[in-house]
């Protein structure tokens, strides 16, 4: 199912490749100059153990694509993510990224970690360190953003041979050519933007003294790929729960070993997942009520409408957990907002709390 969201005026197209309530939500970001389209021939194996959804980033496939790089600020892209998690409601989910996208994934995981059960990241760096080298990288994005407005193609030609890219496994033609046809799709003027605005020179590193996500983490380079094996070795370093795999591929695992990979990330969410059996506890009009393994979970059952609340929707909801009601709500430590957690948005209505009895809730 695709769908299109509004998010700080930016509208982002993200295809939903699974709605089962007992399975836990995978949430896949491609890589520089990609789109959805990069994860689909890993998305029928995935979808056994899990809800994939596969989102265009700012600046490519769908999505809109600003010609200013400011608006590709790691704040800014962070803030989307974010936002498009708590408007589909669903949280705590696994993460994944690829390259550009893993950055993102690991960037949005420190920023939000209550948000993620796992997070899975291929091919990722954790930022840059030292001054100098965050400058050459900031001058070498300019470069490249020049190279793509001024010729495309021949950027493309040149990206294609580069050998970060170079590979011991025997790609699929099909998929290779696949490969070629989504990044010559994408808009150069957005891709220009997208590499300033979101350098690796101007990424914020995560540090050991500084990182602020404690769960699962699955890390996967290639075997031909030293540098970010290398890379990755240290950023296991900086996760405390992080886990390296080395599987036969280049930079591009995903293309690469494509059936390995999909193992790999199939076996770490199901060692570190509950499935969810929801069942109904109470009928109401406006809301569904359920409960699995301990959780509680309301949600607005009002679709004709957008989920759009009134007095009786509020009124079901209290109804939902004897006792907390008005003020033991807020004796419960409620985070009682209309929209998300940072900011306003036009529908819907979240509420978060953990109370003795219940277990977490949210609506």
């Amino acid at each position: 199912m695709k769908k299109r969201f509004s998010i700080k005026g930016n509208t982002y197209a993200c295809n939903i490749h699974g709605n089962s309530e007992s399975l836990p939500y995978l949430l896949m970001l491609h890589g520089f100059m990609g789109d959805h389209r990069a994860f689909s021939h890993l998305l029928d194996d995935l979808a056994k153990i899990c809800n994939p959804i596969t989102v265009d980033l700012l600046g490519h496939g769908d999505s809109d694509k600003p010609a200013n790089p400011a608006k590709y600020h790691e704040d800014e892209q962070i803030s989307h993510i974010i936002s498009l998690i708590q408007e589909n409601d669903i949280s705590p989910l696994f993460l994944y990224g690829y390259s550009m996208g893993g950055r993102l994934a690991l960037k949005t995981a420190q920023a939000a970690p209550e948000l993620f059960t796992g997070l899975i990241l291929e091919s990722t760096t954790y930022g840059i360190i030292e001054d100098e080298k965050r400058i050459d990288r900031r001058e070498t994005d300019k470069k490249r953003a020049a190279d793509i407005k001024e010729d495309f193609k021949a950027f493309l030609n040149g990206w294609k041979d580069l050998p970060l890219f170079a590979s011991p496994a025997r790609v699929s033609t099909e998929l290779s050519n696949t490969y070629k046809r989504i990044h010559a799709e994408q808009e150069p003027l957005a891709l220009a933007a997208a590499i300033q605005g979101f350098s690796t020179g101007l990424m914020k590193p995560v540090t050991k003294n500084d990182q602020n996500y404690y769960n699962p983490v699955l890390l996967v380079a290639g075997s031909k790929d030293q540098k970010y094996i290398a890379i990755n070795k240290e950023l296991q370093q900086i996760l405390p729960k992080a886990k390296l795999k080395i599987l036969e591929a280049g930079h591009r695992v995903h293309l690469d070993n494509p059936g390995d990979l999909a193992e790999e990330i199939k076996l770490f969410i199901e060692q570190n997942s509950q499935k969810m059996d929801w069942k109904t506890v109470k009928e109401f009009d406006d809301i569904t009520f359920k409960k699995s393994n301990g959780v509680a979970r309301i949600a607005f059952n009002r679709p004709e409408i957008r989920n759009a609340f009134r007095p009786k929707t509020l009124f079901g909801a209290s109804r939902g957990f004897p006792g907390c009601t008005g003020r033991s709500i807020d004796r419960c430590g409620t985070a009682f907002r209309r929209g998300t957690f940072t900011e306003r948005r036009e529908m819907g209505l979240l509420f978060r709390w953990r109370s003795k009895c219940s277990g977490q809730a949210r609506l």
